[in-house]
């Protein structure tokens, strides 16, 4: 009997020793027990399993998939040095209705943060954005390419800021409305100094994801505009020249 439950044990152990392993796929159709340690933008690092290896690291494009042990599986198509460079779509869908030129706010409700994953090359600094509103509100959103939305929370909390200082003038006939007016204008202040800060480390994280979604797009820009001039001085005196000039971008 004891030997029976050991025997049941053993093989319990060897399986749950065989699953906590990931196996690599190669395009030449091998397969490799491995612990897979990091994969970046063109290239996968893993160990060998059970065994003390050195790092091996091996190109995207020559590995078709990976079987990770939580259970996920991870299809890698080639060109994936593409796919997965700065401005590749992180293995997400690309939202409906993306194309290049377009407003954060017309974009910004398309994305969530919580698909974002940080890649060597974002233009946009989530962390510094962050501080930079931290310090001053408006600075980050100004820093991420916003200067409207920038300007609007900096002009908030310098409302709030001089509503603050200035309530015992405001209010000086009476003393007890101006110390409540400045606690809530105090608050108000510490509330945009908070959305401020979050609203930049968001705005950094959805504009580096827009920038890698729309970098492989072609975008046409059409813009007709009119033209007016006067032709070259002559022996028949200069004429007035009008028309309309087309300016097409991509």
């Amino acid at each position: 009997m004891k030997r029976f439950f050991f025997s049941i044990i053993a093989i319990l152990a060897g399986g749950m020793c065989a699953s906590a392993q990931d196996i690599v796929t190669m395009r030449n159709g091998d397969t490799i027990k491995t612990k897979v340690t990091e994969v970046n933008q063109t290239s996968v690092k893993y160990l060998i399993y059970g065994e003390e290896s050195p790092v091996y690291v091996v190109a995207k494009d020559d590995i078709a998939a990976i079987d990770f042990e939580s259970g996920r599986h991870e299809t890698f198509m080639r060109g994936a040095s593409y796919a997965s460079s700065a401005y590749a779509s992180d293995f997400r869908d690309i939202p409906e209705g993306i194309a290049p030129g377009m407003k954060y706010r017309q974009y910004a409700k398309l994305y969530s943060t919580s698909d974002y994953t940080k890649r060597v090359g974002d233009k946009y600094s989530p962390v510094w954005g962050g501080v930079a509103s931290f310090v001053l509100p408006g600075l980050g959103q100004m820093v991420n390419g916003e200067m409207g939305r920038g300007f609007a929370f900096m002009g908030l909390s310098v409302a709030c800021g001089v509503v603050s200082s200035f309530s015992n003038d405001f209010f000086s006939y009476t003393s007890d409305i101006a110390p409540i007016v400045a606690s809530v204008a105090l608050a108000g202040a510490f509330a945009i100094d908070i959305w401020s800060t979050i609203d930049a480390v968001k705005m950094a994280k959805i504009k580096n994801m827009y920038a890698r979604d729309t970098a492989g797009m072609a975008a046409l820009d059409i813009k007709m505009q009119p033209y007016f001039a006067f032709t070259a001085p002559s022996a028949n005196g200069q004429r007035p020249v009008t028309g309309v000039t087309l300016a097409v971008s991509f």
